[in-house]
């Protein structure tokens, strides 16, 4: 059997071509003996204690194991290795592990056009024309210039809870029910390469059910339009925002979701994408929270004026061909540059390992950080129960 084929059946690769990968990767991956399925793990996600990880954690365990390749294989079965097909080539901005190679400008600076929108994604992106924006954005004593919400697409899903499909790909979502006198927040989740849309349910700690509570949206993507540019190894693109733009623009209409709230979070390959959204979507977004994500490739920002806050979450052991300790850190100097507000976590761990109590505090972030909030709500420093981890990452 090929490796190709051994991929593509789950199995685990012959020994020679592991070992052979490991030296390429510079990760140590768990490699079985020739003929027999390896139930090892990333060495990063072994060393999470499963007893004692959170429902994120042990759920997104669970789904790759007895499936070393679960980070590596591709849907097409390609290789997303540097150097492979199908990876971006390490000259592109591509950082490797530790040890490897990093962007010799400590911040992302953009370097070209910037973060990809596809005119072919059949979604619409935001002008200065843009949909409707409540000037009461249901945040009293908020100032600050009002978010660029896209314009209503020629025919909206119904905002339920659900699966719907936005541009030919299906997207689940969770809506709570409106309450009065209350506009909800609305959260867009990337998830994990060889995970699924179920993985938000324990990826942001206590803020579902508040979001939830407050008649808000949980847009959980499952599939890409492999349109724009691959935001880490080719699982999502820069063309899926436009499902963004369309969900916000229809929730905006149908649920009366409050357009100075609007977050995301992912981990792994969605914490990635949700680090380009960043970048791609700040006319729009007011904060994200991904765990083991960061920056790869060097964006700018689509509305200069305004810098969606960060807080982003990774290990110390948090490898797995991309070093997410290093990109995380490229991110938050290049916001903290911009004259945004960054906080990095280093809660010491594996790859998407962050506890629930760190969850807790992203979502405690989010909450205070709306759209365009002034003045700076931490100024002072990190609210009190925060895990003392987490720092302000200042300006060079």
């Amino acid at each position: 059997m090929s490796l190709l084929s051994s991929q593509r059946a789950g199995a685990s690769a012959p020994r020679s071509w592991c070992m052979l990968l490991v030296l390429v990767s510079g990760s140590a991956l768990g490699c079985a003996p020739d003929g027999q399925e390896s139930d090892t793990q990333e060495a990063d996600e072994v060393s999470v204690d499963e007893a004692s990880a959170d429902e994120s954690t042990g759920e997104y365990l669970e789904s790759r194991r007895g499936n070393a390749w679960g980070w590596w294989r591709r849907r097409d079965g390609g290789f997303p290795f540097p150097g492979f097909p199908g990876f971006p080539r390490r000259d592109a901005g591509i950082v490797r592990d530790a040890g490897g190679e990093l962007p010799t400008d400590a911040g992302m600076v953009p370097s070209d056009a910037g973060v990809e929108t596809p005119t072919d994604a059949g979604g619409e992106t935001p002008t200065d024309a843009g949909g409707p924006v409540p000037t009461d954005a249901g945040n009293p004593g908020t100032p600050g210039a009002a978010p660029r919400i896209p314009p209503r697409p020629a025919q909206c899903p119904e905002i339920r809870t659900g699966t719907i499909t936005v541009l030919g790909q299906r997207v689940e979502l969770q809506v709570g029910a409106k309450q009065p006198g209350k506009r909800g927040p609305i959260l867009f989740y990337w998830h994990g390469t060889g995970s699924s849309a179920a993985e938000v349910r324990g990826g942001l700690g206590e803020g579902t059910q508040e979001i939830l509570a407050e008649g808000g949206v949980i847009a959980s993507f499952t599939t890409t339009t492999r349109q724009g540019q691959n935001t880490g190894n080719n699982v999502w693109y820069t063309g899926d925002f436009a499902m963004a733009d369309q969900i916000l623009a229809c929730a905006v209409e149908q649920q009366d979701v409050d357009p100075r709230r609007v977050y995301t979070a992912g981990c792994s390959a969605g914490g990635l994408q949700a680090s380009a959204m960043v970048y791609a979507r700040s006319s729009y977004l007011a904060a994200a929270m991904p765990n083991s994500g960061g920056t790869v490739f060097r964006y700018q920002l689509e509305d200069p004026s305004h810098v969606p806050a960060f807080i982003g979450a990774h290990g110390s052991r948090d490898v797995v061909v991309i070093n997410f300790a290093e990109t995380t850190t490229n991110q938050t100097r290049d916001l903290a540059a911009k004259g945004g507000f960054a906080v990095q976590c280093d809660h010491g761990g594996g790859h998407c390992a962050s506890p629930t109590a760190l969850k807790n505090a992203q979502w405690r972030f989010l909450k205070d950080h709306p759209f365009g909030v002034a003045p700076e709500p931490y100024a002072g420093g990190l609210p009190a129960g925060f895990p003392s981890y987490c720092r302000i990452v200042t300006a060079p």
